[in-house]
């Protein structure tokens, strides 16, 4: 076991009929193995050509990991880069277990023998085993088989030593905009919040996607997926389109851990789990060589006059600012990480008056790997684009429009950075497009480092001395905290 490419065990999501089962038992790979040949690329929703092998191909072309069936069953020794996965379907087929249906835990239990035999398979030593350690990843439900695992079955949660979740309901199902029945047809009361927090064991009063320090957040990471239209099964139409056709996006996360939006269905042909978009956030958290972390903290808000006026006279008023980000990275042609109000997944904030900000945002959340770079160059490199929008205010309760013109921007900026590891650090280049073009002399500036962080400040917008102008503006800082990840001194 070398870190980072330790066994990677796969565990799949819901199947809701008889059939569904039966379907889902007669695939080897239970799904993963699945690619796909369109993708969603042009700002207008048109379709390109885009051939991506599959997850499990990619794994083992890209990094050498190897399957573990052979002969019409599983190997009994494989190496630690290896692919697993947990078939806990085959238990409730007609034709090969015995039809019977378990639920969360009992395939939480079945999870823990599974990574039992994992172990035994991969370790051949009593050293080796105590060493071990193991990746989960899992689509929708089976999300919550790896939490109820960790979190109520599991006592020696250290094997596992990340988990990354597609599309996962860690906070529930709404249907129509309420809680799924607890007694739902085809098991779907699993998606029930009060259920939630008796197959993981979580309190009453903590929310259904909290790891409860069961498991450290900053190694969990959720891929949201805000793509309604692709999805493909009935029931989206009972779900908001703030959402991927299933899962919406506000219940998508656990508590305190990484989060990946991208534009993506729940599945289908325009799945999160077979796209090349969520393979790279997959692979990057796997086995990437620095954690990103880039927090939006506004300092000063300049309301419009006769906005500042309402308030000044004591009128009821309400604003709220939507929050646009999009990430990129050099060799890749989509986005890595995207919010956009339009997919209903940008970030929101109020703020009422004038002189005040509203509260911080964390902007992005991602992973570099050297190994990944497509590129000659030494350094690693990723642009972010960000855009603050004109507040929609309500004054009494009513639209206001005076003296605004809608769709117009307070902020609009991109940033790119580059990062250079040396052999006493990091070096980390920065350039603002709004450096550039409107010639600021706001500079980055360096708040600490040491050999495993540096966090550094980058201040955006108007500066105090802007004072002219009667517009509405907005200006704050960019917190930048890069950790290095995948190294045994650092924090995971």
């Amino acid at each position: 076991m070398k870190r980072p490419f330790y066994p990677i065990v796969y565990v799949r999501g819901y199947a809701s009929t008889d059939t569904n089962i039966e379907s889902v038992v007669e695939s080897p790979y239970m799904g993963f193995n699945l690619g796909s040949t369109k993708v969603r690329q042009k700002h207008d929703g048109s379709i390109e050509k885009h051939i991506f092998e599959s997850p499990l191909m990619r794994l083992i072309k890209d990094h050498g990991y190897v399957d573990t069936f052979q002969e019409g069953g599983v190997v009994e020794k494989a190496p630690a880069k290896s692919i697993w996965i947990y078939r806990y379907y085959d238990s409730l087929s007609e034709d090969v277990g015995n039809g019977e249906r378990l639920g969360i835990q009992e395939f939480a239990k079945g999870l823990d023998l599974f990574l039992k035999k994992v172990r035994q398979a991969t370790c051949a030593t009593a050293q080796e085993r105590k060493r071990f350690k193991v990746y989960l990843v899992a689509h929708s439900m089976g999300g919550l088989i790896c939490r109820s695992y960790l979190q109520k079955i599991s006592r020696d949660n250290h094997q596992v030593d990340k988990v990354f979740t597609f599309g996962t309901p860690h906070n529930g199902i709404d249907f129509f905009g309420l809680n799924v029945p607890y007694w739902g047809p085809f098991q779907s009361g699993n998606f029930n919040r009060d259920k939630i927090k008796e197959d993981l064991g979580i309190p009453r009063t903590k929310p259904a996607n909290s790891l409860c320090g069961h498991f450290p957040e900053e190694r969990f990471c959720c891929l949201i997926g805000t793509n309604s239209k692709d999805y493909t099964v009935q029931s989206k139409n009972m779900i908001s389109t703030m959402s991927d056709g299933l899962v919406a996006t506000k219940n998508a996360h656990v508590e305190g851990a990484s989060r990946c939006y991208l534009h993506l269905s729940h599945s289908g042909p325009y799945g999160m789990v077979n796209s090349e978009e969520g393979y790279q956030a997959l692979q990057r958290f796997l086995f990437g060589d620095y954690r990103i972390k880039i927090e939006m903290v506004p300092e000063r808000i300049r309301l419009p006059k006769t906005v500042q006026t309402a308030i000044d006279s004591g009128k009821n008023v309400k604003g709220v600012y939507y929050v646009d980000v999009d990430v990129r990275m050099r060799g890749f042609v989509s986005s890595v990480y995207e919010r956009r109000k339009e997919q209903g997944s940008a970030i929101f904030r109020q703020s009422m008056k004038s002189g005040d900000a509203f509260q911080k945002c964390v902007l992005y959340t991602g992973f570099l790997s050297r190994q990944l770079k497509r590129s000659s160059k030494r350094d690693l490199s990723f642009s972010l684009q960000f855009r603050v929008s004109v507040p929609e205010f309500e004054v009494e309760k009513k639209l206001w429009f005076d003296d605004q013109f809608p769709g117009s921007d307070l902020v609009n900026d991109s940033i790119t950075f580059s990062l250079t590891p040396l052999s006493g650090g990091l070096k980390v280049g920065i350039s603002l497009r709004s450096q550039e073009v409107l010639g600021k002399v706001l500079r980055p500036k360096l708040v600490s480092q040491s050999r495993s962080r540096a966090v550094l400040s980058i201040p955006f917008g108007p500066d105090r001395s802007f004072r002219s102008s009667v517009a509405p503006s907005l200006s704050g800082l960019l917190r930048v905290q890069i950790d290095r990840w995948n190294h045994e001194s650092s924090s995971n």
